[in-house]
């Protein structure tokens, strides 16, 4: 699994960035040395993904922050990720070394702005 984090930066996630470009770069070596034995690499590129853990950011106003960047306009199911990885290993015989987002287009423009979110989010009030 990568991230668009790999290749289209956002502030605060160097590391996270630089760990899936180094995913994405170990896709490709792995695919040229195993294929001769047949082994295919491929990783999958998830956008946000709509889970119970992430109903209540999607829900919020910061949800509409991440669907403008989406061309599809909203983030994807976790059926759909799975769609893809599962299709990846067992239907295309001669696809190898490719990363296939699985984003509703989001890697075509740029992540959400993150100032954005957090002026979307609602404030939390603290205990006196």
């Amino acid at each position: 699994m990568s991230s668009i984090a790999a290749t289209n930066p956002w502030p605060g996630y160097f590391a996270y960035g630089g760990a899936k470009a180094a995913v994405q770069t170990l896709v490709r070596y792995a695919a040229l040395e195993y294929a001769p034995r047949g082994i295919r690499v491929n990783a999958v590129c998830p956008g946000p993904i709509r889970t119970p853990s992430a109903d209540a950011l999607f829900d919020s106003p910061a949800g509409a922050v991440f669907a403008a960047e989406m061309p599809l306009g909203r983030p994807s199911t976790p059926a759909e990720v799975a769609e893809a990885v599962a299709w990846l290993a067992t239907t295309p015989s001669w696809i190898t070394g490719e990363t296939i987002h699985v984003d509703g287009g989001l890697h075509l423009r740029r992540p959400p702005d993150v100032e954005a979110i957090r002026a979307a989010r609602p404030s939390r009030q603290r205990p006196a």
